[in-house]
C-alpha cells in the first residue's frame, strides 16, 4: 500500500483514477480529488444530495448521478458545476459513456436517458418496466 486516507464517512461508489489524481464520491454529497502519488486532498465540491453513483470521467468533465434526481456535470478540476440535468428519479447507478459527447444514465424508476455531455440535454429516453439500481453495460460494435 502506497498511501491511505481516512474519510470517516461511507463510500458506496468506486474511486475513479485519472493520470495524476484519484476522485471519489462520498455518500454525504462531497466529491474529492486526491493526488494519486500521496493521497493529498487537491480539491473538493458538493452535489445537491446523497451520492451512491460512481464518477465518470469523460469529455474533460466529471459526471455523477445524485439522490436529488439530478445528473451533475462538473468541471474536471471540480471548480464548479457546468450543468445539472433534472431526471425522473434518484440515481444509484453510475453514468456510462456511449461515445464522445454522449452518456447514458438510469434512474431508480427505470428510465434510461441518453444525454449530451456539453449541454445536459436529454436526447432520448426509454422506460424499463420496473425499478433499476444497476449500472448500464455499454457494448461497442467496433
Amino acid at each position: 500500500m502506497t498511501w491511505k486516507v481516512e474519510l470517516r464517512v461511507p463510500i458506496f461508489s468506486s474511486p475513479t483514477r485519472s493520470r495524476d489524481h484519484v476522485s471519489v464520491a462520498l455518500v454525504t454529497g462531497s466529491i474529492l480529488q486526491l493526488r494519486a502519488i500521496d493521497g493529498e486532498l487537491l480539491r473538493s465540491c458538493t452535489a445537491g444530495g446523497l451520492l451512491y453513483s460512481s464518477l465518470l470521467l469523460h469529455d474533460d468533465s466529471v459526471f455523477v448521478g445524485c439522490h436529488d434526481r439530478k445528473l451533475y456535470c462538473l468541471e474536471a478540476d471540480l471548480a464548479g458545476v457546468a450543468w445539472a440535468a433534472e431526471l425522473s428519479s434518484e440515481m444509484f447507478s453510475s453514468p456510462r459513456a456511449i461515445e464522445e459527447g454522449i452518456i447514458v444514465a438510469i434512474t431508480t424508476d427505470g428510465v434510461m436517458s441518453v444525454i449530451e455531455t456539453k449541454t445536459g440535454r436529454v436526447v432520448s429516453s426509454f422506460s424499463f418496466p420496473g425499478q433499476v439500481f444497476s449500472t448500464p453495460g455499454v457494448w461497442n460494435r467496433d
